[in-house]
């Protein structure tokens, strides 16, 4: 299906099927798109990146996995939860980057740009509240109640954190340039 914003990239073709029915084909006719960074800067980078998002993914699911007291707390779990999507985003852009063939509809750049911007701007947000979340419970409320899983849950928020800043500051991984 084609979105409204992107429907003046292709032309429409109307051709009559072996049933009678007609059949409509999408055909691109709008611009090409290639990464701006040159393939060998760009790839191993990228692809670092995109092992250093299955280990993000890895710390977002270990602390959920484990007994802790912090998926009890309301301001550390929260935050921590909400992490999902902007990681989604950040890592669908960085496996753009690492994986897509070159040239590029117009689409696939701006999603690929778009989802690795917006993508590490909230996950970077959303890891710090949990990462500073768990710290002021552990120094404040925890009334030395920790448990080993409590210390995990800290170390999986700092690294979400971590590789956050990092893709942040590697932004240009997916920036985009007509051919």
């Amino acid at each position: 299906m084609i979105r409204k914003k992107y429907s003046s990239d292709y032309k429409v073709h109307q051709t009559l099927n072996k049933d009678g029915r007609l059949k409509k084909e999408a055909e691109y006719v709008g611009s090409k798109y290639v990464f701006a960074l040159s393939g060998e800067t760009r790839l191993p980078l990228a692809r670092k990146f995109f092992f250093a998002g299955i280990l993000g993914w890895a710390a977002y699911l270990l602390p959920l996995a484990t007994r802790n007291h912090l998926s009890n707390v309301v301001f550390c779990i929260l935050p921590h939860v909400c992490t999902a999507i902007p990681l989604w985003f950040l890592f669908h852009g960085i496996f753009q980057a690492a994986f897509s063939p070159e040239p590029l509809i117009r689409e696939k750049a701006d999603k690929a740009f778009s989802h690795l911007r917006y993508g590490t701007a909230a996950a970077l947000v959303f890891s710090a509240l949990a990462a500073l979340g768990a710290l002021v419970w552990a120094i404040f409320l925890s009334q030395g109640n920790l448990a080993g899983g409590d210390y995990l849950f800290f170390l999986c928020d700092c690294y979400l954190l971590f590789f956050s800043i990092l893709a942040f500051r590697h932004q240009d991984l997916c920036r985009t340039e007509p051919v």
